[in-house]
């Protein structure tokens, strides 16, 4: 198992990498510390909200060249569907 933060992704994932599992407390933004950040900064998509959709769409670029599954979970995994 490693660690690795979403800058770094490219550089570890390989055609060896069988699971990717992403740790989520807020992927939606919906939090209240998110949505009144959002409020005080004019609206608009949260930060972590902003943040999660970035990762995700960097794992779906890799997934098309690695075949690996994405298991998202924590505090905030079960926010989301499918």
């Amino acid at each position: 198992m490693v660690i690795v933060p979403p800058e770094f992704l490219e550089k570890m994932i390989d055609k060896d990498t069988e699971v990717i599992g992403v740790h989520t407390v807020d992927p939606q933004g919906l939090a209240p510390v998110s949505w009144t950040l959002r409020v005080m900064t004019g609206g608009g998509v949260t930060y972590t909200a902003y943040e999660f959709e970035k990762l995700m769409i960097k794992l779906q670029a890799l997934k098309g060249r690695y075949k690996f599954k994405t298991i998202v979970g924590a505090q905030g995994g079960g926010s989301l569907e499918g």
